[in-house]
């Protein structure tokens, strides 16, 4: 349903002739702030300072923002929360102000363990967020960790339906919600933004499959009260842009949106052909 509703979106833009997020909003926002996702290629074991390596990267690629994860399995190398802290640290200190982090728990933390995390960052600053720390369905110790945590805590990339993100949004469990439009489609993207504007809750969109997908949380972000982020996964691969005949054009960290009727973006000729379908785990799995 939710590919419907998005296919639709951009054909609707098309017949009238105009982006879809100016059929989404009055005063979309055509020009999106975009956050590097990704730090999740750096191994305990092998070298966990790729992170800070990869940061400074970003930085040097214009982006102002990054998401990082909690790097591999921590029982395969006795990491603690302490020691994982350390290199937060460490890749703060790198950062030095130019960048706005991101932390993601992947729900792999205990709760006692995440109220720690929020802490430090509390005290250390510069964090746009702590994503889903602990496991999605603990819906009180989300609640809990909001409560103590001034650093934002965001949750919800799984979920596909307002009613799913009700519970949070009245338990103040998150302070910004994430979305994603390729897995419930604009129209419920939109009135779960519109829901959580009333308890005062940002929309910023999980976005991490593919570019076209990448465009169709582009329009919605654009037509939000408070666009603040759009997601960007580095790690793509091919399906990122080459699926597309004319991809967006990114300049200093932003997503330029087209200029053009729908969602701005064609698929590529030969797809199944360039591109044929693999039995298997989309992500690269590491196993020790």
């Amino acid at each position: 349903m939710a590919g419907i509703d998005c296919a639709l979106w951009d054909l609707k833009g098309k017949i009238a002739g105009v982006p879809t997020a100016r059929l989404l909003s009055e005063t979309p926002q055509m020009r999106i702030k975009l956050y590097a996702s990704s730090g999740c290629m750096y191994d305990w074991r092998k070298n966990p300072h790729q992170l800070i390596e990869e940061a400074l990267g970003y930085i040097d690629m214009g982006y102002k923002a990054m998401k990082f994860r909690v790097g591999t399995e921590w029982t395969w190398d006795g990491v603690t929360v302490d020691r994982y802290l350390g290199l937060v640290r460490e890749l703060h200190q790198a950062v030095a102000g130019r960048m706005e982090l991101m932390a993601e728990g992947n729900q792999r933390l205990t709760e006692e363990d995440a109220i720690k995390v929020a802490q430090e960052l509390d005290r250390l600053g510069g964090f746009g967020w702590l994503e889903e720390p602990i496991p999605a369905d603990q819906i009180d110790g989300y609640a809990r960790i909001a409560a103590i945590a001034q650093t934002p805590v965001s949750g919800g990339e799984g979920k596909t339906t307002l009613e799913q993100f009700r519970p949070y949004l009245e338990k103040r469990a998150y302070d910004i919600v994430q979305p994603d439009a390729g897995l419930c489609g604009i129209s419920e993207c939109l009135r779960i933004g519109k829901m959580a504007y009333r308890y005062g809750i940002d929309l910023i969109p999980h976005s991490w499959h593919n570019g076209l997908m990448c465009m169709e949380n582009a329009h919605m972000v654009a037509a939000l009260p408070n666009p603040r982020y759009l997601e960007l996964c580095m790690i793509q691969g091919p399906l990122q842009w080459a699926i597309l005949a004319n991809p967006p054009t990114i300049e200093d960290g932003y997503l330029i949106l087209p200029d053009k009727p729908g969602l701005g973006v064609e698929l590529a000729e030969n797809l199944e052909e360039r591109f044929p379908y693999i039995e298997g785990h989309y992500a690269i799995q590491v196993q020790r």
